[in-house]
């Protein structure tokens, strides 16, 4: 684990450099190997079809900058946040420690952001709030835990732990469509070059399935 990103980034270079030479001049690495020879089908864009990397942590966003990579992160917790991680974003890729790993350097931020909307705002949290943080849950229960499937329990397993913790502050995105338009431009003024909608759904039938194995 401690060597995936070194590898996945080494191996990355490699895939870009198949895009565009003809031929491939071959490589011989620590995690990544191929002779030498012609990778086709070439993409037909031009320049190549420009490559991103899923920033999990923030520290990702500054590795981002550093290899010329679009950074594609999960939503921040607010406009202040996103424009912080903006600034070192684009200070990196602008100065000399940007590095292409490509040969084209795609300077973007697109940022997922969770949305669950309704003119009530009790009633879009009632509705979205458990969907996103059951995701979450499960994303990190699935690297943590033991999981069996058909038999471990991980929505009861999640609503128990989620009734020991009760929201302090809403979650950005989720609320009315005016708040979400105000949050959407404010991202927008903070740097944020690109918002993709997520609506986390199948909540009744994760409860369902979890009824049913009990």
């Amino acid at each position: 684990a401690r060597q995936k990103r070194d590898l996945a980034l080494e191996a990355a270079e490699q895939i870009a450099n198949m895009m565009v030479m003809d031929p491939y001049p071959g490589y011989e690495g620590e995690g990544f190997s191929m002779p030498c020879r012609n990778v086709l089908p070439k993409p037909l864009q031009k320049p190549p079809p420009p490559m991103w990397i899923a920033c999990t942590n923030r520290s990702t966003i500054e590795v981002a900058a550093r290899n010329g990579l679009g950074a594609l992160a999960f939503s921040f917790l607010d406009p202040d946040e996103a424009k912080r991680w903006a600034d070192v974003y684009y200070d990196i890729i602008r100065s000399e420690e940007c590095v292409p790993l490509t040969h084209v350097v795609n300077a973007n931020i697109a940022m997922v952001a969770p949305f669950s909307l309704h003119h009530d705002p009790d009633q879009a949290v009632d509705r979205g709030i458990h969907g996103f943080r059951f995701f979450n849950y499960a994303m990190g229960a699935l690297v943590t835990q033991d999981n069996r499937p058909g038999r471990t329990t991980l929505w009861a397993d999640y609503m128990a732990q989620a009734k020991a913790k009760p929201l302090s502050r809403r979650a950005p995105g989720i609320g009315t469509p005016a708040d979400f338009g105000a949050l959407v431009r404010d991202y927008e003024a903070a740097g944020i070059d690109q918002v993709i909608f997520l609506q986390q759904g199948g909540l009744n039938r994760h409860e369902h399935i979890c009824e049913s194995l009990q």
